[in-house]
């Protein structure tokens, strides 16, 4: 007898890191919302594949790659969800994963719902950054880095006027050698304002994650 799948788990590609699921996630899934089948939510068909195969299918559990889903993967997750019919979601929906990845769509979805989050904006070039600068008035210090990196790489802390220029530089080439071969979701150079959250007098850092789905 065949199972009567209900969640379609779209996970990350057999030939990335397989950190498809937490301890005990899929199993207390499956107590809320019935059988999951898991499958390739990157290669642009084996969703639409498995929702034509399984009628029972009621959910699904879009969870591709977040810091490595190129630009054309996620291109055929949202063509995909269309496909389904926008099924109802657990966790991020297929539109709102780009959120996901890059930060500037995080910070203006945060600010929307009155969620507290650095100034910050976009820049192009080192004529571009200070123009902007200017108008978005953000003074030292401040993080300089691109939207998608992960692990603190590509990331300058700029405290002193005297290493911006430098840092600026050293940005323009880690966009140029990141991109290159590189198609994440949509790849730009932000300017983050710095919140020192760390309390000296206790050696303590008061910073802390925000996980939001939606």
């Amino acid at each position: 007898m065949s199972t009567e799948y209900k969640v379609i788990s779209a996970n990350r590609s057999s030939n990335r890191s397989p950190k498809n699921w937490r301890v005990f996630e899929q199993e207390m899934m499956e107590k809320h919302f019935g059988p999951v089948l898991n499958v390739d939510g990157e290669d642009g068909k084996s969703v639409t594949q498995a929702f034509k195969e399984h009628k029972d299918i009621s959910h699904i559990r879009w969870y591709p790659d977040p810091e490595l889903i190129t630009n054309e993967e996620y291109s055929g997750m949202i063509k995909q969800n269309k496909e389904i019919g926008n099924l109802p979601f657990i966790t991020n929906s297929a539109e709102g994963f780009i959120n996901v990845q890059n930060k500037e769509n995080a910070f203006k979805v945060w600010k929307e719902n009155g969620i507290n989050c650095p100034k910050f904006f976009n820049y192009n070039d080192k004529s571009d950054f200070y123009k902007q600068q200017e108008e978005h008035n953000i003074k030292l210090p401040f993080l300089l880095r691109l939207n998608n990196s992960v692990g603190g790489k590509h990331t300058y802390d700029i405290r002193n006027v005297e290493d911006l220029d430098n840092a600026l530089v050293k940005l323009d080439n880690d966009y140029i050698n990141y991109t290159r071969g590189n198609s994440r979701i949509k790849t730009t150079k932000m300017c983050i304002e710095l919140i020192d959250s760390v309390d000296r007098d206790r050696t303590v850092n008061s910073s802390f994650r925000i996980h939001v789905a939606g």
